[in-house]
């Protein structure tokens, strides 16, 4: 004898049709995109100054979660080392 058994559940990875959504608005609304132009007549060494100077901060918690992260799997410190190392000779 073979039973079924049939359970009706929600899809959880369902989205919920939704309306009027543009322009953004609403509590997770952080504001317009901004736009940053990129000069390729620069040289390439100088032609994200400007996008890196503006988004400092965002770019050094990035970095830092990478190694928080990395320290995690690795918790020496010697992968993080050895990629700083490496980072900066390959750069110079």
């Amino acid at each position: 004898m073979v039973l079924v058994l049939l359970v009706v559940a929600p899809d959880p990875y369902g989205e919920d049709c939704r309306s009027k959504m543009y322009p953004p608005s609403g509590p997770t609304f952080k504001g317009n995109v901004p736009t940053y132009i990129i000069n390729l007549d620069l040289p390439p060494s100088k032609r994200w100054d400007e996008l890196i100077r503006a988004k400092k901060t965002e770019l050094k918690a990035v970095i830092q979660n990478i190694k928080d992260i990395a320290n995690t799997f690795f918790p020496s410190g010697k992968i993080v080392d050895i990629v700083d190392h490496k980072i900066v000779s390959i750069s110079s």
